[in-house]
This record gives C-alpha cells, sequence and structure tokens, in this order.
C-alpha cells in the first residue's frame, strides 16, 4: 500500500488525513439522515467458505479449501461484495 513506501513521519500524516476524511464523511452522512455502517472487514478469512487464507508469493491470498485467490487488499471487497448481494 501507499503507506508502507513513505517514511513514518510521512505515513502518519497520510493516515491522519484519511481519519480525517472520514469523520467529516461520517458528520456529512449524519447530518443528511444517510444510514451508514462503518465495518471492517476481513482480509484474512476467504470470502467463499470462511476458511483462513494463506499468502503466497507477493500480496496474494489462496484458500486451501477451496481454492479462492486475489490479492491481499481485494480480499475486503469481495466480503462487501458478498454483503451486499446477500438475501
Amino acid at each position: 500500500m501507499l503507506e508502507e513506501s513513505l517514511s513514518n513521519g510521512f505515513a502518519k500524516l497520510y493516515l491522519t488525513g484519511l481519519r480525517r476524511f472520514v469523520k467529516l464523511l461520517t458528520n456529512q452522512l449524519t447530518w443528511y439522515g444517510i444510514p451508514y455502517e462503518f465495518k471492517r472487514l476481513p482480509s484474512t478469512a476467504c470470502p467463499q467458505c470462511g476458511h483462513e487464507l494463506e499468502r503466497s508469493l507477493g500480496r496474494v491470498m489462496i484458500c486451501p479449501i477451496c481454492g479462492f485467490r486475489a490479492d491481499r487488499d481485494l480480499v475486503p471487497i469481495q466480503w462487501a461484495m458478498k454483503i451486499i448481494h446477500a438475501p
């Protein structure tokens, strides 16, 4: 990710700006009455079967049970898509 390539001081500055953006966004959502839920999604659990993912070369995560394979940063997106499309 971006903050991994930054020095410690710049990473803190980046994360502070990100936290400020999230706070402003949640304040706007509350002001306009738009429902939202802040939820951390797992990046080490398989979105298809729920089993623990194993790290492969680079940033690729692989499920030994069902064969799911994705970049580590895309696993939470797969969880979000699963939640959105759940009946």
